[in-house]
């Protein structure tokens, strides 16, 4: 690591034993340290708010407000800094790890899990936070047992919810969802953007029981929403002359285009499979 200061973990999590695991696997660790323990759920946005972590570890299962609340309370926080989100349960079924990774989760990890591997997660993480890097490929610091979401299809959900909420786009919003959707389509197949009124925005009212004007519209509220609330320094990154000039928003072509012609090629290696 090049960073003096450390990386601030929160644990979110009712067990002591897990706390105290955590410690002692972390004692080892220069560049981390875990700052603050949790075990009452309705605590958890204000301390994030207040001491800025970088890294969230967080359980499901809490007194007073679950994990899925936290998420989705955070998801919709216009925080200048968001925290990377390590969400660590015995829940895990398909369906909550879908609702935690689109309200923002970075990763999760299945409980009891193996320390060492959490502790490559946090480093990993503490990497991507010092390149200011969200588009890595995260397939080579857990096995298989501990990253539920590992096929091909999870990867790039993960990747496309993970960059519009680092953009700024809360999930609650319709434009959300339909974007995530489209740029999913997009990344698999490239020629679809040449068609988005007749191929793109069909297909995804399809799936969503809408009309493609109906997407059209939602997703374009989701680009100004990004433009209005978003980070700078990220939709540079992303977007790069758009944002510097006063060239205006992208529109919804380009604006989906651009993120998954990123992905695409952050994610080479698992595509190609």
């Amino acid at each position: 690591m090049k960073m003096n200061k450390k990386i601030k973990i929160l644990l979110a999590d009712d067990s002591i034993t897990f706390k105290e695991q955590l410690e002692k696997a972390l004692e080892k660790e220069n560049d981390v340290e875990l700052i603050r323990h949790i075990t009452d759920g309705r605590d958890v946005i204000d301390t994030i708010k207040n001491i800025q972590p970088e890294i969230v570890i967080c359980d499901l299962i809490l007194p007073f407000k679950d994990g899925i609340e936290i998420l989705e309370e955070l998801s919709n926080l216009s925080l200048r800094k968001m925290p990377m989100i390590i969400v660590a349960s015995a829940i895990t079924t398909d369906k909550i790890i879908r609702q935690c990774m689109e309200f923002g989760a970075n990763y999760f990890i299945a409980k009891p899990c193996n320390l060492s591997n959490l502790i490559k997660i946090i480093k990993k993480l503490t990497d991507d936070i010092e390149d200011n890097s969200i588009f890595t490929v995260n397939k080579d610091v857990v096995d298989e047992n501990s990253y539920i979401t590992n096929n091909i299809e999870d990867i790039i959900e993960n990747k496309v919810t993970s960059i519009i909420h680092k953009i700024g786009i809360p999930a609650h919003i319709k434009g959300y969802k339909y974007l995530r959707c489209a740029i999913k389509k997009t990344i698999i197949d490239e020629d679809i953007i040449n068609s988005v009124t007749k191929e793109l925005y069909p297909e995804v009212a399809k799936a969503y029981n809408t009309t493609p004007p109906r997407v059209e519209r939602a997703i374009r509220h989701a680009i100004e929403v990004a433009w209005n609330r978003g980070e700078e320094e990220t939709l540079n990154k992303i977007f790069g002359y758009t944002v510097q000039s006063n060239k205006g928003k992208p529109t919804n072509s380009e604006f989906i285009a651009m993120i998954a012609d990123r992905l695409r090629l952050q994610n080479q290696s698992i595509l190609a499979k």
